[in-house]
Formats: C-alpha cells, structure tokens, sequence
C-alpha cells in the first residue's frame, strides 16, 4: 500500500465497498484542490503554507476555535 496511487486507494475503497471518510465530501464542498486532501495533514503545522488551516477554519469553525485555544502560539 506504501507505493499507491491516490487513483489506486479510491478503487481499492470502491471495489470493496468500504465507508468514506465524510471528511473528503466537506472538503470537497469548500472547494479545497484535490491534491489536498490529505486528512492527516489538515491541522498538521508543517503544512500551515498549503492553506490546510484555511479549510479547517472554513469547515469545522468550532474545532478550529478548541484548537486555536488549545494549541501553543507560534513565536514566529
């Protein structure tokens, strides 16, 4: 699974029926760009620059407030 495509995960997920993650509809929604769909970089800080904060703030307003309270402030 290491070296598959994105093309290659979809097929698998369709061909086994398997249940999506809602997630990728509402991403879809906000018109992020496919290539950043990356659920597991949405509020990961080193992806800050791709805008992942943006659709987080965009999406989930109430997780993005928990987290803006919660989460250190940056000193840069």
């Amino acid at each position: 699974m290491w070296d598959w495509t994105t093309t290659d995960v979809w097929a698998y997920i369709a061909r086994h029926r398997l249940p999506v993650n809602p997630v990728y509809a509402k991403l879809r929604q906000l018109g992020v760009p496919a290539q950043q769909h990356r659920l597991s970089h949405l509020i990961d800080g080193g992806h800050l620059d791709r805008g992942r904060l943006t659709w987080l703030r965009r999406g989930w307003p109430a997780l993005f407030e928990q987290l803006a309270d919660t989460l250190p402030a940056s000193d840069n």
